[in-house]
């Protein structure tokens, strides 16, 4: 049975296992944990973690909804191909229906073609071919 549980304040050591697990040079930011408007969900298969999604709820100038940007999602190994990662964006879709977001989106790259299926196979739908990603990082 697959089981979902969100990270909270409090959740701490789970969530610096999760770093680890998936980013062994990283640092858990445990602030993260704190604010409300973001979302780490952690997934269990039959009580053993499996994966987890990683989501910000971001304000809109605009408009009084929020959307969310769904940062990261990523299942081990041995756990692929068994409904996590479909069942993790399910949990985040009701959040968004109850949080009344105006949408949700995530940034992926063609090569990344699991990625491409999961999004596809969950309803995301592509915008615009040509999107493209410009990052700057700190320079001081």
């Amino acid at each position: 049975m697959i089981e979902i549980k969100r990270l909270h304040r409090g959740d701490e050591e789970l969530a610096q296992e999760i770093v680890k697990q998936f980013w062994p040079e990283g640092q858990l930011n445990d602030e993260c944990l704190k604010k409300e408007t973001n979302y780490l969900l952690a997934s269990y298969l039959d009580g053993t973690f499996a994966g987890f999604l990683y989501a910000y709820e971001l304000d809109r100038l605009e408009q009084d909804k929020p959307m969310m940007f769904f940062y990261s999602i990523d299942v081990l190994p041995e756990f692929r191909q068994q409904g996590i990662g479909k069942r993790l964006i399910k949990e985040l879709k009701r959040i968004c229906t109850d949080r009344n977001v105006s949408k949700m989106y995530v940034l992926t790259d063609e090569e990344n073609e699991a990625a491409m299926r999961l999004y596809r196979s969950t309803g995301g739908k592509r915008v615009m071919p040509d999107n493209v990603l410009f990052i700057y990082k700190d320079e001081a």
